[in-house]
């Protein structure tokens, strides 16, 4: 179904990831993803920009804030526990966010703005 999977290939859906060692019961498993022209370090960077804002659709996850276009130092430094995007905790990393508001959002509209947040990146990756 598209709203589970977006810009992944079939294999990429059966990759072991870190977060699925995390515990817990979880309503399902998204898998998205675009692919990055750029060294990992960089893609690694922008990711942790989400600790700052959600480089989705500014006018409705950031209050109408434009999500910042510059790499901000020291969000790179993470800590298990930390919030990210306001509503996310980290609970590991590079990868892995458990957070109370994904068990509400429908797969359509979460795909949208997850859609957009990953391109965002991608573009802000590729140009730094």
């Amino acid at each position: 179904m598209i709203g589970e999977t977006w810009g992944v290939e079939p294999a990429e859906t059966a990759i072991a990831f870190p977060c699925d060692q995390v515990p817990g019961d979880f309503d399902a498993d998204y898998h998205r993803g675009v692919t990055v022209h750029t060294p990992s370090a960089v893609v690694f960077r922008w990711l942790c920009q989400l600790r700052a804002a959600p480089y989705s659709y500014d006018w409705i996850d950031n209050r109408g804030q434009q999500s910042p276009r510059q790499l901000i130092p020291g969000l790179e430094n993470l800590k298990i526990g930390q919030t990210v995007m306001t509503i996310f905790d980290l609970i590991g990393y590079p990868r892995g966010f458990k957070g109370w508001l994904m068990r509400s959002v429908l797969q359509p509209g979460d795909l949208v703005m997850m859609r957009r947040q990953l391109l965002n990146l991608k573009q802000s990756a590729e140009s730094t």
